[in-house]
């Protein structure tokens, strides 16, 4: 059995903005003020095919 109960106090309670504490920079993304998850996702990935382009031959696969 438990003797003892903890009481939370309100510091101690986590809010989703405390939980993420750094926010993403997505600027050089270009998209719009609103976008979606598949937009976000979409963009990523061209531009990491970009990016692995710029690569070449050498890189691999």
């Amino acid at each position: 059995m438990l003797s003892k109960v903890a009481v939370v106090k309100p510091e101690d309670v986590v809010v989703p903005g405390d939980a993420i504490k750094d926010p993403y920079l997505l600027e050089f993304l270009d998209l719009k003020e609103q976008y979606s998850d598949s937009d976000l996702e979409a963009t990523l990935i061209r531009r990491l095919v970009d990016f692995l382009l710029e690569l070449g031959e050498g890189f691999p696969s």
